[in-house]
């Protein structure tokens, strides 16, 4: 007799990696009486279950900032959109300035931050510590978006 079983992955075999060794396992078993003797028979297959995490990123500022009309003392806001475009969920995913070229203060931590899609079929993205610059739990097909202010210089101004 053949008998045939599916079984869909869920998102917790990816996090889990497949409950550590990297692959689903599945093992049947199969038994009868033979005469008064029992006999049994059992075989398992392991279907890969590869983690691939990922995270992309876009920057941009302001719509008035981008316009290039600055004046000192002006509030330029920059957003942060980080999306999980792997197959893993992320913990304690932030955004960090790496490279700025503003006279002013550096950028800081972000101010705010707000889950901005949510992939209708792996509800669960979740921030523990709201405005704290870590969203806590990000979903794969989840973006958040952190947000930071930076005021104009007259020395910003100087040098455009």
């Amino acid at each position: 007799e053949t008998c045939t079983a599916s079984y869909t992955a869920t998102q917790t075999d990816f996090d889990n990696n497949g409950g550590g060794d990297g692959d689903i396992d599945n093992t049947a078993s199969a038994a009868g009486t033979s005469g008064g003797i029992a006999v049994n028979a059992s075989n398992s297959t392991a279907v890969l279950c590869t983690q691939a995490p990922h995270l992309t990123m876009v920057k941009f500022a302001d719509a008035t900032a981008m316009a290039g009309n600055l004046t000192v003392g002006q509030v330029v806001t920059y957003y942060f959109n980080v999306t999980n475009d792997g197959n893993v969920t992320m913990t304690n995913v932030a955004a960090v300035e790496t490279a700025f070229n503003g006279n002013g203060p550096a950028l800081s931590t972000p101010i705010g931050e707000v889950l901005t899609d949510n992939a209708p079929l792996l509800d669960g993205s979740t921030d523990a510590t709201a405005n704290n610059g870590i969203w806590s739990t990000l979903k794969p097909g989840d973006s958040v978006r952190f947000q930071v202010n930076y005021t104009v210089t007259q020395t910003d101004i100087d040098l455009l």
